[in-house]
Order: structure tokens, then sequence, then C-alpha cells
């Protein structure tokens, strides 16, 4: 496993940059926005946001980044400059989108599914278990997932609400990532353990252990992963 240090500490999110596969947006909770260039391992400065980055996602060429003090801002990735903001009920605890909504999460359980045109709530649930770390939309299903261990999903075409969500998971550590690799789903835990489960069957495959906090987690092409911890690696 191949360790870089990205910056100096509070890195809070990750996400892939639309069709840019090779880079990846990084936020931090000094509010600053990077772009990692995985083939060469360079960083560079992309912009700030307007408060410490909590969660965030890519719709097309725009960046939706989330802060805990419950705001929601929209980021241009052609022009580098923030483009808006709205206020939402929640805390951004995770944030994922299924190309037109946005879903915004509490650490109470509660997800909403909010228009990005105009912060407009669609729709809200509240999940039975709270402490909601991460959010992610695949195959036509929304997941979740929580310092509880649980992971459940529900698909986007049922009513939204929390009755739709099955169990999906019972991870070996606290989850505080997620993402997609093929029909793999990946958690990664607090306690560094990687834990992979077949997206259909919902089976366990097996799982390894990284050192790092895995605060955020992405896939990348070539089977490979970036793994990050809030410290900074």
């Amino acid at each position: 496993m191949t360790t870089r240090r990205i910056i100096a500490g509070a890195l809070a999110g990750l996400a892939v940059a639309g069709a840019h596969a090779d880079t990846v947006l990084v936020g931090t909770q000094f509010s600053s926005i990077l772009a990692y260039n995985t083939e060469t391992g360079e960083t560079t400065f992309r912009g700030f946001c307007a408060g410490p980055v909590d969660s965030m996602t890519v719709i097309g060429d725009t960046l939706y980044l989330g802060d805990d003090f419950g705001s929601v801002y929209s980021f241009d990735l052609n022009t580098n400059i923030l483009t808006g903001a709205f206020p939402v009920s929640v805390d951004a605890s995770a944030m994922a989108t299924d190309g037109e909504s946005l879903f915004v999460s509490d650490t109470t359980g509660e997800i909403q599914k909010i228009d990005p045109a105009n912060g407009v709530v669609l729709d809200s649930l509240v999940t039975p278990f709270g402490q909601l770390t991460c959010l992610g939309v695949h195959w036509g299903y929304l997941y979740h997932g929580g310092l509880s261990t649980i992971a459940e999903r529900a698909s986007l075409h049922d009513d939204f609400d929390a009755s739709s969500f099955d169990l999906f998971a019972v991870c070996g550590g606290a989850i505080n990532s997620m993402t997609f690799a093929g029909l793999d789903v990946i958690l990664g835990a607090t306690n560094g353990s990687i834990y992979r489960y077949d997206e259909f069957a919902g089976q366990f495959i097996g799982y390894y252990e990284a050192s790092v906090d895995a605060v955020a987690i992405t896939a990348l092409t070539g089977g490979r992963l970036l793994i990050a911890d809030s410290s900074g690696r």
C-alpha cells in the first residue's frame, strides 16, 4: 500500500471529479478544496468553501459541499468559484446523489432528499440507526452506514420512507465511509478495517487492515482504492 500525505490534517471528504477519473477532490475541515491526481500523486489547490467541509458529492461540473453548521454550498469545477449556498436542517454528516437530487444526512439518523437547484426538501425520513457517517447511491439503491456498524439500503424506486430500507450488512467495526467498485460494496471502519460485500447477494467477501481511520474512501480505476485518514494521510 502506498501512503501519501495530502494535506496537514483535518481531511473530511473525497469525491471523484466527474469525468476526470484520475482526479479526486478533497475537502477539509479548514474549508479548503484540493484536487489530488491519482496518477502523479500531486495535489493542487482549487478553492475555499465558506464553511468546514463535512461531506461532498459531484453532479456534472458542480461540487456540492456540506458543513455541520447546516449549509450546503455549490462550487463550480470549471471556474473554481462558489456559486451558491442554501441552509439545511441537518448537520450534513454525509451526502450522495443519484445525479439529480441530493441526499443529505444528519448524525441523528435523518436523511433528506433535496433539490440542488433551490435547496427545497423534497422528502425526508428518519432511520432507526443514528450516528450516520456515510451515504451512497449505486445501481438504483440508496445506502447508509454509521457508527452503529449497521448498513442498510433501499431501492430508489420505492417510497422514500424508513420502512423501505432493508438490512444490508452488520460490519465488524464502526462504519466511517463507503464506496462501490464493480459489484462490491466497500465499507471503511474507524479502526482501519476495510470490508467488502457482494452488492447483489449481500455476502461478506473479506477484509483487510489499513493504518487509517477511513474518514473517506473512494474507488479508482484499476481496482484501486483511495482511503483517507482525518490526519491528512
